[in-house]
């Protein structure tokens, strides 16, 4: 299906070195790029997984001569490309490459609007539909956003609206640097594809930005910066969480890319023995929970000061002797043992005395409780004794 009239369908760099702009942004954008056309112009597509998205014309000595500069111009569909010169040039705008036909192609014009913003209008000879511009859903390497800094934001709206159909789908004040307005072709369409704001000084002339989607923005920068390009502002949230930069590549062109920030990551943990809930300060270098100390505070009427609860855990003891002899109720925390059915033998099915564990010799640890713990308790060293030091 064919797209609409006024929707971009393709984007094109025009720099003196096509070799260059190849390795930058291939790179920087994940672009693959094919081989150079024929007929004497250095000519050379670009794609994201195999779509697609553009090219990039080398600037000849004659185009430089009579003007041209490095720069990103967007094509936009039209039904019929002289009709649409027509009416652009009614409308106070200019034509720059009258109109022509590319083989196989289409037939283009390259045009520039009253404030002097450059483009193309260009029908293509097939009904295939576009993707260099992803209109639903975020894809790497695609146009996210197209963006018109305009000397005269009312005088853009109406021109556009007048020979595409841009229509102003929602507006957000930016303070002193008046409203962002966003734009849909057609009221009748479920997404909007850009938005036009006042230039800011810094900008010298009206000019389209076309921000390409990149896995993450932080990454973007700093790739930008030691391969010879410039940021100019950003990153600068947006609406949908998503960060922009725009900036200017070795060849002087400017370019905007978009994408997430990806979450710093957190300090791994430290981890420490710790003895349990919350006790006070005396009880910080504690035994750690051994077999019998885990006993001892089951039973809270039971519980012992920790020289007691340390010399539990010595098999030589007489508490613990006196304890398997008579355990105590709650001092133990046992599952009790299924009920043999009837007509079974009960001694089959009878609880075994486990062997006693052996000796957990651990109270010579600076032992640390969990955040929760008392705050003068002195920090352990990941469970390496401590003693001595």
């Amino acid at each position: 299906m064919r797209n609409e009239h006024g929707d971009f369908i393709w984007y094109e760099l025009m720099t003196t070195d096509v070799a260059g702009a190849e390795a930058f942004y291939g790179d920087l954008v994940g672009w693959s790029f094919g081989d150079p056309g024929k007929g004497g112009i250095d000519y050379r597509m670009f794609s994201a997984g195999g779509v697609g998205i553009g090219g990039v014309l080398g600037l000849t000595r004659e185009m430089r001569d009579a003007g041209a500069r490095a720069l990103w111009a967007g094509y936009i569909g039209v039904d019929d490309v002289d009709e649409s010169v027509e009416a652009i040039t009614a409308a106070g705008g200019g034509l720059l490459m009258p109109p022509k036909d590319i083989a196989d192609v289409g037939r283009v014009a390259f045009v520039k609007a009253p404030d002097g913003a450059g483009f193309y209008v260009m029908r293509v000879a097939t009904d295939a539909p576009s993707e260099s511009f992803a209109s639903h859903a975020p894809r790497a390497g695609h146009c996210a956003w197209n963006e018109l800094n305009t000397e005269d934001p009312d005088g853009a709206r109406s021109f556009y609206g007048d020979v595409f159909g841009w229509v102003v789908a929602e507006t957000m004040d930016m303070g002193p640097a008046g409203s962002y307005e966003m734009l849909k072709n057609g009221r009748d369409r479920d997404f909007m594809f850009g938005g036009l704001m006042k230039k800011p000084d810094e900008i010298p002339v009206s000019l389209w930005s076309y921000y390409f989607r990149v896995p993450n923005i932080d990454a973007a920068v700093r790739y930008v910066k030691s391969h010879g390009g410039q940021v100019v502002a950003g990153p600068i949230l947006t609406p949908g969480s998503d960060f922009a930069i725009t900036g200017v590549d070795p060849l002087g062109a400017c370019f905007g890319v978009v994408g997430k920030k990806c979450p710093a990551r957190r300090p791994a943990r430290d981890f420490y023995f710790a003895s349990g809930p919350a006790r006070p300060r005396h009880r910080a270098r504690m035994a750690a929970p051994g077999p019998a100390s885990i006993r001892a505070y089951a039973n809270p009427d039971r519980a012992r000061s920790r020289r007691s609860i340390a010399a539990a855990d010595d098999p030589a003891s007489s508490e613990i002797r006196r304890r398997r002899r008579r355990p105590s109720p709650g001092a133990c925390i046992t599952a009790k043992s299924p009920r043999p059915a009837a007509g079974v033998d009960a001694s089959r099915h009878a609880r075994k005395r486990k062997p006693a564990d052996p000796p957990i010799r651990l109270h010579n640890l600076r032992v640390r409780p969990d955040r929760a713990g008392c705050p003068g308790a002195r920090k352990g060293y990941r469970g390496m004794p401590t003693k001595g030091r």
